[in-house]
């Protein structure tokens, strides 16, 4: 059980989920927080204020001490533009692995949150760890950028690399360029009476993120190294089956507007993933479904003034 744990992008949204599903499986660890806002999670042993992007922001941590274990989640994300998201998510990853590459980091586990967005189409929508890579949209070719930089200087210098590949994340406290989100917050804002959406008709493999970070967690205790996982349910949903779920839950029904620039350039009909290898590693399940996921973002939103 690794005592000393490193969490980049802490402050994030799945950052903080990291945190408390640590705490909650093993509450003897120390967890160092890394990131770049000053909010900082309230549960780590220490925060430390950095920008990846700057070359040896981390070399004075990593040469005080090296952790048993690493999950670098920091990265951009859309809206940011690609050169931000470049910038932030490929050249801060190349300084992190920088500052991890000496003899002291040679037994450090380390797990790269990838995402699906790094697979090419299929024709069926199914994907597995076997299908190619590329990336679809620009946050898509980042993120196939970030791993194969990742995988690469992991061989070179000896670094103890897994992947987990996630697919479409659900929860509370999601950011609203999420469409589940956007969905859910237009719902519990009571004086709301349109629902502003775009394409309904794409399915999506959605998980919550209480079960995202607890196969991070499994990942990094039994992965293969220089393995990928996907990080999913296996279930393609249709965005009109989140809206009606939503609905059922609220007990409310808007009505709808369509909005072009919720519409995205490019929008593949039907993606989900296999699960398959991620079970084969045993001590995994999915104990959130869609419907309690729906249920809590419902509430947590309807908090939010």
């Amino acid at each position: 059980m690794a005592k000393n744990i490193w969490i980049t992008g802490v402050s994030g949204f799945s950052g903080q989920y990291m945190v408390h599903h640590i705490r909650s499986v093993a509450p003897e660890t120390r967890i160092i927080g890394i990131g770049r806002s000053d909010s900082q999670s309230a549960d780590v042993d220490q925060f430390l204020k950095v920008d990846l992007t700057d070359p040896g922001c981390l070399l004075p941590l990593a040469e005080q001490e090296a952790p048993e274990m690493i999950f670098h989640m920091a990265a951009k994300m859309p809206p940011e533009s690609d050169g931000e998201m470049w910038a932030n998510t490929v050249g801060g990853t190349v300084n992190f692995l920088r500052a991890v590459s000496g003899e002291r980091f040679a037994n450090t586990r380390i797990v790269l949150i990838g995402s699906a967005a790094e697979y090419l189409k299929t024709s069926n929508g199914l994907l597995t760890e076997k299908n190619s890579c590329g990336g679809e949209s620009g946050y898509g070719k980042v993120k196939w950028a970030q791993t194969i930089l990742t995988q690469k200087i992991a061989q070179r210098c000896n670094l103890d690399v897994v992947i987990a590949r996630t697919f479409n994340l659900i929860g509370p406290g999601l950011s609203e360029s999420f469409v589940a989100t956007s969905v859910c917050r237009q719902y519990a804002n009571l004086r709301t009476i349109e629902l502003k959406i775009g394409n309904t008709n794409s399915e999506r493999d959605f998980i919550d993120i209480r079960d995202a970070v607890s196969a991070y967690w499994i990942i990094a205790q039994k992965g293969t190294r220089g393995e990928a996982y996907n990080v999913c349910s296996g279930i393609p949903t249709r965005i009109e089956d989140i809206i009606s779920m939503v609905e059922m839950a609220s007990q409310r029904k808007l009505t709808r507007k369509v909005e072009i620039k919720r519409i995205k350039e490019v929008d593949v009909d039907r993606v989900y993933g296999s699960n398959e290898k991620l079970l084969d590693l045993g001590d995994w399940e999915i104990r959130y479904p869609l419907e309690t996921s729906i249920k809590d973002m419902l509430t947590y939103y309807s908090q939010i003034k």
